[in-house]
């Protein structure tokens, strides 16, 4: 299975336990088309519900992204929020 199938499982087990409420790509610019290739990647987000640091750690951990090297725990910025507002 491609590394990317791999991710996208994981996140959604994940996503289904509610631990997981968004992620996606953060990018350079706006895409000109929806085509990853075209595409620059600067990195990733998530929002997480968690207790501590260490639980996002541990939520992530195992997934195919840390594992090949994608995704650098070490440099992870990993910070709590107080949400103002959202629209489902």
């Amino acid at each position: 299975m491609k590394p990317s199938l791999q991710h996208f499982e994981n996140l959604l087990k994940k996503k289904e336990t509610g631990a997981f409420k968004m992620g996606g790509a953060v990018l350079e610019d706006i895409p000109a088309d929806e085509e990853v290739s075209s595409m620059k990647f600067a990195g990733s987000t998530l929002v997480v519900v968690a207790e501590s640091r260490q639980a996002v750690i541990d939520l992530i951990k195992d997934d195919i992204y840390v594992k090949s090297g994608v995704w650098d725990l070490e440099k992870a910025q990993i910070w709590a929020a107080k949400i103002a507002f959202r629209d489902p």
